[in-house]
């Protein structure tokens, strides 16, 4: 059965042209990722299982793991470094990712209305100033 199996796999990488080095190596880093979310996923059930710890301290851990593996994700998934925001930068990719593109548009949208609205108020506020003769 696994060397049907392996005749199948052999014959689809011929068909889609790919040397058996890309193949290879296509492998090589899929097993790689499935070892690294296998980690993640033993490390939190290591953690919610052990009796030593208290509920938030396990609280804690969990999320900076899942944290941890959302960062390596979006390291993968959109070729960046995986922190969207600092304190002094923003990924140059931050508009277009798909994480943080609703939260662009929103700033970019409040951007624009300031920038509209503000000088109406101020031409209201003197036109309210010179029509009451306060000025």
């Amino acid at each position: 059965m696994e060397k049907d199996q392996y005749n199948k796999t052999i014959e689809i990488i011929k068909a889609a042209g790919i040397t058996t080095e890309e193949a290879a190596g296509a492998f090589e880093k899929l097993a790689k990722i499935a070892a690294e979310s296998a980690d993640y996923e033993n490390e939190i059930r290591n953690v919610k299982h052990n009796p030593n710890l208290k509920p938030w301290k396990k609280w804690k851990i969990i999320k900076e793991l899942q944290s941890l593996k959302n960062k390596r994700d979006r390291i993968r998934q959109y070729d960046c470094d995986g922190i969207c925001y600092t304190d002094n930068s923003m990924c140059p990719q931050a508009e277009i990712c798909p994480e943080t593109r609703k939260k662009e548009f929103a700033g970019t949208i409040m951007a624009a209305g300031t920038v509209i609205i503000l000088p109406i108020l101020v031409i209201a506020t003197i036109a309210l100033l010179v029509f009451t003769n306060f000025l």
